[in-house]
């Protein structure tokens, strides 16, 4: 827990994880394992309270497969403090590889900015070497009253909700994730590991399509980026040819570095697929 690095490689977000391979430990590893995961986050705290129970024996069989298990929590701003101990405690019981703060709009709310402040402090004062990243929004523009500065002031890297909910375009997904990165780089210049989604809207009339779970992959290759994650595993394990799909990704080695030309070759290509589809 002192690298500081953020996930590398192919993960999935683990949400309820008794959803996730039947609850069972050694069948989640093989799952894990047979899709050529390198990481996994698991759901650990939902503000001051535990998530998940004890999840010792899942946490374990995934790390004896080789697969890094990170922590997240929601994170409501009531008694950051308080959220921050119970966060960390997790993560030190477990030997996780890292943390995710999974904060939105209870902290778009005035005077919030002070809260989000507390809690990165309380989480640093503890783990000074934790590897932190902020998975949140993925347009700041949209969301001006999120105190971005304050979250990630203590944070390593960004890990955004590149959730194209309800945007059909099969290039979706590159288009969106160009503009996120320049919208979270201009707030704080760090590593992006951006999370998909493989999950339907909350209404159920919306998923993505399997060929926009690729160009999501391919994008995030072509800009060079250290990872990728989705969310999460118990949906895309119900949706077998998305979890086929992801499964068939290859990161196999972390990325290499990206032609110092990349990103803006992606935002003149999303830029004219823009136009072209407002033409068609």
């Amino acid at each position: 827990m002192t690298t500081q690095r953020p996930p590398t490689g192919k993960g999935y977000f683990v949400w309820i994880i008794s959803r996730c391979a039947g609850g069972d430990p050694a069948r989640l590893a093989a799952m894990a394992r047979g899709a050529g995961l390198a990481w996994v986050a698991l759901k650990i705290a939902d503000g001051t309270v535990v998530y998940n129970g004890d999840p010792a024996a899942h946490v374990a069989a995934l790390q004896s497969a080789g697969v890094a298990v990170w922590g997240w929590s929601y994170v409501y701003g009531r008694a950051p403090v308080v959220e921050a101990g119970r966060a960390v405690e997790r993560v030190r019981r477990y030997g996780l590889a890292g943390y995710l703060i999974n904060a939105e709009a209870e902290y778009k709310a005035p005077g919030m900015g002070a809260r989000a402040r507390e809690f990165v402090q309380a989480l640093r004062e503890v783990e000074p070497g934790l590897a932190v990243g902020l998975c949140s929004y993925r347009y700041p523009s949209l969301h001006p009253t999120f105190p971005w500065a304050e979250f990630l002031a203590g944070c390593n890297f960004h890990a955004p909700q590149l959730y194209w909910l309800e945007d059909s375009r099969p290039a979706a997904p590159a288009l969106q994730l160009a503009r996120s990165l320049d919208e979270l780089r201009a707030r704080r210049d760090l590593p992006v590991v951006p999370i998909g989604v493989a999950s339907p809207n909350d209404a159920g009339s919306w998923y993505p399509a399997v060929a926009q779970l690729d160009n999501f992959d391919e994008a995030a290759h072509a800009l060079g980026l250290p990872g990728v994650g989705w969310w999460s595993w118990q949906h895309a394990e119900r949706q077998r040819d998305f979890w086929a799909a992801i499964a068939a990704h290859r990161w196999d080695a972390p990325a290499p570095p990206a032609d110092p030309d990349s990103a803006e070759k992606a935002r003149v290509l999303a830029h004219a697929e823009a136009i072209l589809t407002e033409l068609r």
